[in-house]
């Protein structure tokens, strides 16, 4: 707990990497802790329609997890702004773990040196081109209604 209080800076206990390299003399990652996980289990369906529904708790939606564990779960049904939350976070963690796929892919592979945005505007074009294979386009589309 003591080790802990002298993190605290501006009234806040979130703290990203780079501000807190060890907790416990244990340098801080994820993977210190038993691997990169993701607690909360949510379903959103339909997040930026009209009828939107949001499943979110503890249960893993397993046969145990439903009869034999102390799991929870709440269903929220008509929330526009609760699901495109949950929705946008959701997209926020995976984008977040998709770049660190390639960060630590390219360390394997021996590139060192840091990718840049170009400074033309030709690293957008996959946000704007609807024959791409890329999910930028989509999620431009549904982030921006059109």
């Amino acid at each position: 707990r003591k080790k802990v209080k002298g993190l605290f800076r501006k009234n806040t206990r979130f703290f990203p990497p780079n501000r807190m390299r060890t907790f416990m003399g244990i340098t801080w990652d994820s993977k210190a802790f038993g691997g990169h996980k993701i607690h909360a289990k949510t379903i959103v369906v339909d997040p930026w329609g009209d009828d939107p529904k949001v499943l979110i708790g503890s249960a893993n939606f397993s046969k145990a997890s439903c009869s034999d564990n102390d799991e929870n779960a709440l269903l929220v049904t008509g929330n526009q702004r609760l699901s495109s939350i949950i929705a946008t976070e959701f997209l926020r963690i995976y984008d977040h773990y998709k770049a660190r796929y390639y960060i630590d892919k390219n360390q394997k592979a021996g590139i060192k040196s840091p990718r840049h945005l170009k400074s033309d505007k030709s690293w957008s074009k996959t946000a704007y081109d609807p024959g791409t294979s890329s999910h930028k386009y989509q999620d431009r589309i549904v982030f921006s209604g059109g």
